[in-house]
């Protein structure tokens, strides 16, 4: 766990960390697909609802309707395909890559998420994203923790080529003494992260289940699907309302599973 809470330290070289306080951004992206639709913040958790509930919905149907709102709406990642090359006269069955595109990982449904702990992720952002800061400025501690013999960089290049780079621009020197990395450190530097969160279920003294926050994993690297947050939130309106009959016993269910 500790080795790969500072592979994501480490990896903040690449996306930057937070600038100066006086001038940071602190745009803090925290599970790219959380959203909120009428007072009721939603997730893509795993569906919590009894068999039976999902068994009445037609899932191939909104499936349908869901590829066809993604690809209508910008709601698709690539696919990299191998296709027979056509072009080519010989007969050796080469093939060559092409792009295709499909729908992202996302829920069909829009699920409870209780806004008690949607605000605690939030207040929790600063913190963070403080943390990733301070440890992407400390060249010492990285190179302490990563580098050197038996070290992470000895058995992951892709770690060791970050601290090579990191200590180039960061701790650099040029061939006279004169230190250059002075202006990486004064530059205005901005950050984008996302941190995962799941529901945790517990029972309290009475018995009575309710969910908490538990963080996943946090990201200095990994934040593109944050553009897709909007296109999910009307996909879940526009299923949510296209199939109002049909999910609604799913949606009350998942409601008061989540929230009691």
């Amino acid at each position: 766990g500790q080795l790969k809470l500072f592979l994501c330290f480490l990896l903040v070289c690449k996306s930057m960390a937070f600038g100066h306080h006086r001038t940071s951004f602190a745009f803090h992206i925290f599970c790219s697909l959380i959203l909120a639709a009428r007072l009721r913040i939603v997730t893509c958790l795993a569906i919590m609802s009894p068999p039976s509930t999902i068994g009445d919905i037609p899932l191939k149907q909104l499936a349908n309707h869901a590829n066809s709102y993604a690809a209508a709406h910008g709601l698709q990642v690539e696919k990299r395909i191998q296709i027979d090359d056509s072009s080519s006269n010989s007969s050796s069955g080469e093939k060559k890559e092409a792009s295709t595109y499909q729908c992202a990982p996302i829920s069909l449904l829009p699920n409870a998420f209780p806004a008690t702990e949607f605000e605690r992720a939030k207040s929790l952002a600063s913190n963070f994203n403080e943390l990733v800061d301070r440890i992407s400025r400390d060249g010492d501690f990285l190179q302490s923790t990563l580098g050197g013999p038996g070290g992470v960089t000895d058995a992951d290049p892709y770690t060791r080529k970050l601290l090579q780079l990191y200590n180039e621009i960061y701790c650099g020197k040029g061939v006279n003494g004169e230190e250059w990395g002075k202006f990486a450190r004064e530059a205005d530097c901005l950050g984008v992260q996302r941190s995962d969160y799941m529901l945790n279920s517990k029972k309290d003294e009475q018995d009575k289940i309710y969910y908490e926050l538990k963080q996943v994993e946090l990201n200095t690297i990994a934040s593109s699907f944050a553009g897709l947050s909007v296109n999910v939130a009307g996909l879940h309106r526009h299923l949510t309302q296209r199939f109002k009959n049909e999910v609604a016993d799913f949606i009350e269910t998942n409601e008061r599973a989540v929230m009691g």
